[in-house]
């Protein structure tokens, strides 16, 4: 089973991702914050974290920064995802923070599941 971990505040869409994915299925386990998704990260092996930039207690970049500093978890492929649209967020999020993916919200759920499936090894 595929184990991802999504860090979404937003509950309408954790609820719309968590059930996209689980219909191609995909194991979603939801943080609600970055602190939360900290812990979580090392409770059990993940095949992918799906990480929102703007999270309470500690932001996103926060917790891609936290996963990158333990060596059991720097090798976990990380998707980005965030409304905002700062300068260079892309290049940032995927150069020198360490992630592989980067998704601009709003986005299309379709294109959501086809990225992860890329990301992750997939056999359903």
């Amino acid at each position: 089973m595929t184990h991802i971990l999504l860090a979404e505040d937003e509950d309408h869409i954790a609820k719309l991702i968590e059930f996209k994915l689980a219909k191609e299925g995909f194991q979603i386990t939801v943080a609600r914050d970055g602190r939360e998704a900290i812990s979580l990260l090392t409770e059990k092996p993940w095949s992918l974290l799906i990480l929102d930039v703007l999270l309470p207690v500690c932001d996103g970049w926060q917790v891609l920064q936290a996963v990158r500093a333990l060596p059991e978890l720097i090798s976990l492929p990380v998707l980005i995802m965030s409304a905002r649209n700062y300068p260079n967020m892309e290049v940032a999020g995927k150069g020198e923070m360490g992630a592989q993916q980067y998704l601009k919200k709003p986005f299309d759920p379709n294109d959501l599941v086809q990225v992860v499936k890329r990301m992750v090894k997939y056999d359903r």
